[in-house]
């Protein structure tokens, strides 16, 4: 089976509260901004730059992203009305300061 690439097809799945698309090909997260009731992202294990559009999905409680390529930490406080968001130590050794969000930090 081929990894995803492309966030594609949910249009239909409005009501959809956890999706897992870790261990892909993705390198962006354009496909999502219609599953307004999404509580639980992960995004693990891909190729993921930017989060940008995240913000726009209100109900999300959880985001794991660990493993990605985001190198802008200052997209994280887009999601500042989340409470809850996770990535790993690593991810954030780099850009580590106090974050204008309710953030948890999972160590690696």
């Amino acid at each position: 089976m081929a990894d995803v690439r492309k966030i594609e097809n949910l249009e239909e799945c409005v009501n959809l509260q956890e999706l897992n698309l870790s261990g892909n090909e993705l390198s962006s997260i354009e496909g999502l901004h219609r599953l307004h009731n999404l509580r639980k992202l992960t995004l693990t294990s891909n190729k993921i730059a930017s989060l940008g559009g995240l913000e726009k999905l209100e109900a999300l409680e959880h985001v794991l992203i660990q493993e990605n390529n985001i190198s802008n930490i200052a997209e994280l406080s887009a999601l500042a009305g989340s409470p809850a968001l996770e990535a790993t130590q690593g991810e954030m050794d780099s850009f580590f300061s106090p974050l204008p969000c309710k953030c948890h930090l999972v160590g690696d």
